[in-house]
């Protein structure tokens, strides 16, 4: 899949079938009053696990001007084809995170893709966002998700989902890939307001929340599937802010 000469195939092939997934879906919303408090026509910041990317597409359809964040790491490729060929466009780049005994995070185009979310956003356009991708800790949120929030003034939707018939891949983050012919169960959670850049604590506690709402969303989802729950990854190591962005 990483030849060159495959991806656009691939992410045709993998378009095309989560269109089928899709179509023979039976979508149940839980709680549905909570996404009509955002208008197609007002920017949001969709915030989703890494493992629930797969119905997104289909659950933001007709947002005004919809992008999401993909790695810039080279199997975000093939997902940065499939999201376009969804219809939406993609934003290459992955959040600084810094490992045990390096001086400073590693940034892999963050900077620059953060500096383009706050474009889209204050242009009138949607973002979505895994918070713990591209490579974990799995289901813990990362502060480029909150500075993005805090720069662009967007609020925060929390979205999870989880499907009556699926694969749960051996991955780092349990990846859910739905199958046809199932029960599509989406929440959603927010809109949730972030306080200004200079409001470090405020952050730091938007960020808690943020977590801990995707989690319950996601254990909603899975419980409502009939699916296992997945428990986050524990947080070993500590979450580094990014530098700050002009």
């Amino acid at each position: 899949m990483r030849k060159a000469l495959l991806v656009p195939l691939a992410s045709f092939l993998i378009a095309l079938y989560l269109r089928l997934v899709y179509a023979t879906s039976r979508w149940q919303v839980i709680e549905p009053d909570l996404r009509n408090l955002i208008s197609h026509d007002t920017p949001i910041i969709a915030a989703f696990w890494h493992a629930r990317l797969a119905a997104m597409p289909h659950v933001f359809r007709g947002f005004r001007k919809s992008h999401m964040l993909i790695s810039a790491h080279r199997d975000g490729e093939l997902i940065a084809r499939t999201v376009d060929a969804l219809g939406f466009l993609s934003v290459r780049g992955s959040t600084a995170r810094q490992k045990p005994g390096e001086t400073r995070p590693k940034d892999k185009g963050g900077a620059a893709a953060l500096r383009q979310m706050i474009r889209i956003v204050r242009n009138g356009g949607s973002v979505g966002i895994t918070p713990d991708g591209p490579r974990g800790p799995r289901m813990r949120v990362s502060p480029g998700t909150i500075a993005l929030a805090q720069l662009s003034g967007a609020p925060l939707m929390a979205v999870s989902y989880s499907s009556s018939r699926c694969v749960r891949f051996k991955s780092w983050d349990r990846f859910l890939l739905p199958l046809p012919f199932g029960r599509m169960h989406v929440a959603f959670a927010g809109p949730l307001a972030v306080p200004s850049a200079h409001d470090e604590e405020g952050a730091a506690q938007i960020r808690r929340t943020l977590e801990a709402m995707l989690n319950q969303l996601t254990e909603s989802c899975d419980r409502a599937a009939g699916q296992c729950i997945v428990q986050p990854e524990p947080a070993s190591a500590p979450i580094h802010s990014l530098e700050k962005i002009p």
